[in-house]
């Protein structure tokens, strides 16, 4: 049990003033600066679940053409692709003899892509359809900055569609080689966070409040405070140094 007074202050004011607490608080905030400070280029990429668009209705004798050829059915999915580290990424940092490719594992046929929107009007890459995938090349010897890139929509034609892949080799990349797949984007996890930190802060206030009104002093068990302090370590603190797929407001 913690219990918080004049002289239980004046101990930790104590401890905070000797020179090894010092020594090891600068450490912390070293390493911490140091995190913030240092630089990479962070390539990542999300492609969104496939959308059937059209299919044939062989009761309402309803078929699909494209380009003069008949189809079964046509399918969408949404591609965003982007710089998340504070690196730049080079348009020459993009290896001519491995393209960023978007090909599907199955097999599907590419009917059109296009760009929905981007982060800024210079940043524009070249999509190209070569045997069913797509290589995308970066116009205008353009950079991606932090959050710079682009989102585009592809038309496919579904006929034994397995996962897409975006692949591709980056100089200099975080991970080594390219761009990395960030699975969802879209997740309430962050409400519901915030939600539980909400009510864990209402709790330690009224367990203020409590102990006040009860031992005219502020107690705390020792579990109390390292759960609150891991609590927010973890939740908050951990994600903020290692902050990774963050939604740019362009996507939204």
């Amino acid at each position: 049990m913690i219990k918080i007074t004049h002289k239980s202050v004046n101990i930790f004011y104590k401890i905070i003033k000797s020179p090894i607490t010092a020594i090891f608080i600068s450490l912390i905030i070293s390493y911490f600066f140091y995190v913030l400070s240092s630089k990479n280029k962070e390539p990542l990429y999300n492609i969104s679940d496939s959308q059937l668009v059209a299919q044939n209705l062989n009761e309402s004798n309803i078929s699909i053409k494209w380009k003069d050829s008949l189809i079964k059915n046509i399918y969408s999915i949404n591609i965003k692709i982007w710089n998340n580290g504070d690196d730049i990424i080079d348009y020459s940092d993009f290896v001519a003899n491995k393209p960023l490719t978007l090909y599907n594992e199955g097999k599907v046929k590419i009917l059109k892509i296009s760009s929905i929107k981007s982060s800024r009007p210079n940043i524009k890459f070249k999509p190209k359809i070569l045997n069913d995938s797509i290589i995308f090349s970066l116009s205008n010897k353009e950079a991606l900055e932090k959050g710079d890139g682009e989102m585009f929509s592809v038309l496919y034609s579904n006929i034994n569609e397995e996962k897409w892949i975006l692949k591709s080799r980056i100089k200099g990349a975080k991970y080594g080689f390219g761009f990395q797949e960030v699975s969802s984007l879209n997740s309430n996890k962050g409400k519901v966070t915030t939600y539980i930190t909400v009510v864990l802060v209402l709790i330690i206030i009224l367990r203020i409040f409590i102990s006040i009104y009860k031992h005219k002093s502020v107690n705390f068990n020792n579990w109390e405070l390292v759960f609150v302090l891991t609590y927010f370590i973890i939740i908050y603190l951990i994600p903020f140094i290692q902050s990774d797929g963050e939604l740019l407001l362009w996507m939204k």
